[in-house]
């Protein structure tokens, strides 16, 4: 009874910030928005961190945050436990993502994620994986903080699988620090 209640409250929460939030969140990505500061950080991160924190409130989330994710380029790294590891990490600091090419299709979330600036993956070709290997190592060069998934995807059960080695290399290529 209590998750029918919790569901009663939370759906019309998330939808009221996916048709008010979104546009604003959206349209600050791109410029001239994107270019304007509010104090030092940038319009289009301040927005994007507001709404995944939103988000993670709007889901009952507590967020408890050890240290800071720096600023300049950074290669944030994670296991991929569910689908909130997406607006946990971007509730602490805006970042691009990299991930599978199959959620550009996704109504509205991909659009989300084009609007983020994620970078999609093609799993199994090496040739996405050459193509997402520069825009990782352009935008840590740009100064930008790139979230990966290194196990490549989510997986089941416990502890940590095995990485995708190849995914540290635009870190390596720029000089880039990995942030877990």
């Amino acid at each position: 009874m209590l998750a029918y209640l919790r569901l009663v409250y939370r759906v019309p929460l998330l939808l009221a910030h996916i048709v008010l939030g979104t546009p604003v969140t959206v349209f600050s990505q791109y410029r001239p928005l994107r270019d304007l500061s509010i104090g030092r950080r940038p319009l289009s991160e301040v927005t994007a961190v507001w709404y995944m924190r939103t988000v993670c409130r709007i889901f009952g989330l507590t967020i408890e945050q050890a240290g800071e994710v720096g600023p300049g380029a950074r290669l944030l790294v994670a296991n991929h436990i569910s689908w909130l590891d997406i607006p946990l990490i971007n509730s602490m600091a805006a970042v691009s993502f990299v991930s599978k090419a199959e959620i550009n299709d996704w109504p509205v979330i991909g659009f989300m994620a084009r609007s983020g600036r994620t970078v999609f993956h093609q799993r199994g070709s090496h040739d996405s994986a050459s193509g997402v290997a520069e825009i990782m190592a352009e935008r840590l060069g740009a100064g930008g903080r790139v979230a990966i998934f290194p196990e490549g995807g989510i997986r089941p059960g416990h502890g940590v699988k095995r990485f995708h080695g190849r995914m540290f290399a635009a870190a390596i290529d720029t000089g880039a620090p990995v942030a877990p």
